[in-house]
């Protein structure tokens, strides 16, 4: 295999830039359509604000989970090079790595964020992926600043930075996350209000009366209150007309709880294209149905990846000595179908064609019979297998 040429100044492309600290605070919906128009502008679009305010959205529990479960359909299926029905062994053996399971990863984030540019490093006979940080890309120029805010930077898309890096998404693309922000932050409001409303409606509120000329008094009064406890508290004099208004506490759960239950639907569908693989209810019928939404989805994702890997990643194979030959990556869906699943299509499969028995012994992981001994036909119940 080729030995690494390494990039101008001899040095990689991450070792080029400064990278500055998250910018992270409160989020609310002027700020996000503030960065959405930084992003957008014509004359100079800039992500900066964009991508902070997706590192802060991203530590919302459900928007995590709805993501990584999209994306470890994905990784979770294996990935084999195939040259002519054969597997290839040396580049097969590539994709059993760690490091192959973040390139995955690294393609599969341009979908949430528009954009990703993954640095390739072949040291030591390994193949290492890196993600460029995305506020040091402008994919509309396709230039790497050294500092985040600089108008100028050098080209990825020219040698010898194409012999490194693969470039994924769209220009011009802000990806999933754009979206998904204005639910988190309404979310996040919601979560606020209602934490403010059990501070002050969930413990009996206290109410003192002093006379009105007492200052000593009204002093004690106050004293004795903020030592006795966190419940809100008023101390008012006795001539004061005081009216302590409540909204009903069962209907402001509810309202909390529908608001943030409905942002986190949002955010299903979204991510996933349907509710009902992460949200309880609904009938079976109904279910069915979201699972093939969910599921074509998925099935669109592997294609993505695939094409990616073929079309971007034997190219930088071959300049870097592997020896490709006219093979392709391909998923290996084969893995991810269940054994009652299978069974069922292996039987209908024996009754139109000879499928060895060796097969079904090593698929199923039944007992080989001992020499000289033969299993009956028709005594092995499909439910045993399983």
């Amino acid at each position: 295999m080729a030995k690494r040429t390494e990039a101008k100044n001899g040095s990689t492309i991450i070792q080029k830039i400064e990278v500055t600290q998250i910018k992270r605070g409160a989020q609310d919906i002027s700020k996000w359509r503030n960065a959405i128009q930084s992003a957008e502008s014509i004359t100079m679009p800039r992500r900066i604000l964009l991508y902070d305010l997706y590192e802060e959205i991203l530590v919302d529990g459900h928007l995590t989970a709805v993501i990584e479960k999209r994306k470890l359909a994905v990784t979770n299926t294996p990935v084999v090079f195939v040259e002519k029905g054969v597997v290839h062994d040396e580049i097969t053996e590539l994709t059993s790595t760690e490091d192959f399971i973040n390139l995955l990863h690294y393609i599969m984030e341009c979908k949430l964020w528009g954009h990703s540019l993954i640095e390739l490093s072949f040291d030591n006979k390994k193949m290492q992926p890196k993600l460029i940080p995305r506020k040091h890309v402008e994919p509309n120029k396709g230039i790497i600043l050294r500092h985040q805010y600089d108008q100028t930077g050098f080209s990825y898309r020219t040698a010898p930075y194409l012999d490194y890096c693969i470039e994924v998404g769209e220009e011009n693309g802000h990806g999933l996350l754009m979206k998904a922000a204005q639910y988190v932050i309404y979310k996040r409001g919601g979560f606020g209000d209602w934490a403010q409303y059990s501070e002050l409606f969930g413990m009996p509120f206290r109410i003192a009366k002093y006379d009105g000329y007492d200052e000593k008094t009204r002093s004690e009064l106050e004293t004795a209150l903020r030592e006795a406890g966190s419940a809100a508290y008023v101390v008012i004099p006795k001539e004061a007309d005081f009216e302590f208004i409540q909204n009903n506490a069962a209907g402001s759960n509810v309202l909390y709880e529908g608001l943030i239950n409905l942002c986190n639907k949002e955010l299903s569908k979204l991510i996933l294209g349907q509710t009902m693989t992460t949200e309880s209810g609904g009938a079976l019928a109904q279910a069915k149905v979201h699972q093939e939404a969910e599921r074509d989805l998925l099935m669109a994702d592997k294609l993505f990846v695939k094409n990616v890997l073929n079309d971007k990643l034997i190219p930088i194979l071959q300049k870097h000595g592997y020896n490709t030959g006219k093979g392709k990556f391909y998923f290996n869906e084969q893995e991810h179908i269940d054994l009652k699943t299978r069974l069922d299509m292996d039987l209908k499969l024996a009754e139109r064609i000879k499928i060895d028995d060796k097969y079904f012994y090593e698929t199923y992981n039944v007992p080989t019979p001992t020499e000289g001994k033969k299993i009956e036909e028709g005594t092995t119940k499909q439910e045993e297998i399983v």
